[in-house]
């Protein structure tokens, strides 16, 4: 209950936006809760790989994803805690851009750029425990 509290005063940009996809997005599949109350979690199945984690609410974009990958999504939902209001703008804005760069690479030169090598990444990555 206090961790919810906490989610809808500290961090209420993402948490309410991340509400919104959530539930949008359970419409379609059956959502499966991880890391007790901390994450809920959906799965989508609609593209190879891929998460988006706002608050406590992470939605996958594909139908499995590698327990690392749940792991570093936990690790943004930590962010979201400790940065409040700050998330978006410090650590959501860049991670989404850093992807969108990633993919974009890809696309031009076929050049596979670590996409964990990036600072918010590498920061989630610490935060869910996989390194």
């Amino acid at each position: 209950m206090k961790y919810t509290l906490l989610n809808w005063i500290w961090a209420q940009p993402q948490t309410l936006i991340g509400f919104i996809i959530f539930s949008i997005a359970k419409r379609n599949k059956k959502p499966t809760r991880t890391h007790k109350d901390i994450s809920h979690h959906v799965f989508l199945g609609k593209l190879k790989g891929g998460a988006i984690s706002l608050g406590p609410y992470c939605i996958h974009y594909s139908d499995v994803m590698l327990h690392s990958k749940i792991k570093h999504e936990h690790g943004h939902t930590i962010q979201s805690m400790i940065l409040g209001p700050l998330y978006l703008l410090l650590i959501g804005i860049p991670s989404f851009t850093w992807s969108m760069i990633v993919l974009l690479v890809y696309a031009i030169t076929k050049k596979v750029l670590n996409y964990y090598a990036f600072p918010t990444e590498k920061w989630a990555d610490k935060l869910g425990g996989n390194k």
